[in-house]
């Protein structure tokens, strides 16, 4: 008897673990559901908040850019200056010209400077390697670079064009210009230096460079004075046909889709901002993707 009701004891107890084992299987996938639920909507949230803050740190950007692209203008601005300055108020020769003109672009960001008479004749060129003699560059009174500075008697920016060629066939410059008086304090010419935008593209990538960051500067006509990263414009072509460009016109954040590729992926969403630089009525575009701000997503659902 008592064998017997040790074997339907052990009986139950064996089939009470089972069902427990079957009820404890049964409840896994049914206790992951909120867990995965809980995962997707944090997720979601983390999506949201990356987007939130990739926007800020590319308004931040641009600002920062505008910011010292002022002061670069400020600088260049106040070298020339410096120069018709020190031209002013009396009688040198041309080689005093030449000779202080030397000395004076040694020390600046300049690619070359000029110095010009009265009617816009070159009577110093800055001197770097690969430049052509002053005597062979033609008059540049047809410039607005020289005729601004001469109807206003104040510096003068210009937007970008291409050069004389001084360096290569085909300079992509912009212009910092100021007149200089004679000793009778009457318009002699006027100080220019040309600031190449390749380089200006290079200072562009130091200031606004970044993992998948893509920045253009645009002048006062919209044109491309410095380009830098994956989709880097042309250098003077028109800035504001690009979509992602455009977009900014109306508010200084938009978001826009590239076009899809010819691999059939899906568009690329990118999120760009806008920064006007005070002063010389400039632009700063700064654009990063949407897939690259949410990069930190891969690990985290991994």
């Amino acid at each position: 008897v008592a064998l017997r009701r040790l074997a339907v004891g052990a009986a139950i107890d064996a089939g009470a673990s089972s069902m427990r084992a079957q009820i404890a299987r049964a409840l896994v996938p049914v206790s992951a559901i909120p867990v995965i639920l809980l995962t997707l909507g944090l997720g979601r949230l983390y999506a949201s908040h990356l987007v939130t803050e990739g926007t800020r740190d590319l308004e931040s950007r641009a600002a920062s850019v505008a910011g010292r692209l002022r002061d670069y203008v400020s600088s260049t601005t106040g070298d020339v200056e410096t120069l018709a300055g020190s031209l002013s108020g009396r009688a040198v020769s041309p080689e005093d010209v030449q000779r202080v003109l030397r000395l004076h672009h040694d020390g600046s960001v300049f690619t070359t400077m000029i110095v010009t008479d009265p009617d816009g004749r070159v009577v110093a060129l800055s001197s770097r390697p690969g430049y052509v003699a002053a005597a062979t560059v033609p008059p540049v009174n047809d410039r607005a670079y020289f005729i601004e500075p001469r109807r206003s008697g104040r510096p003068y920016l210009s937007g970008g064009f291409h050069g004389r060629g001084f360096a290569t066939d085909d300079d992509a410059i912009a212009a910092v210009s100021a007149p200089y008086t004679d000793a009778a304090d009457t318009f002699a010419g006027i100080v220019q230096g040309s600031v190449g935008l390749t380089n200006l593209s290079a200072w562009l990538q130091r200031v606004a460079g970044g993992p998948d960051i893509a920045a253009v500067v645009l002048d006062q006509a919209g044109l491309v004075v410095a380009s830098t990263g994956g989709v880097a414009a042309p250098l003077l072509t028109m800035g504001r046909d690009l979509p992602w460009v455009h977009a900014t016109d109306r508010t200084p954040v938009a978001t826009t889709e590239d076009a899809v590729a010819a691999s059939g992926a899906a568009p690329t969403r990118v999120i760009t901002t806008r920064s006007d630089v005070p002063g010389p009525g400039w632009q700063v575009h700064v654009r990063r993707s949407v897939r690259s701000i949410q990069a930190p997503l891969v690990p985290f659902y991994l």
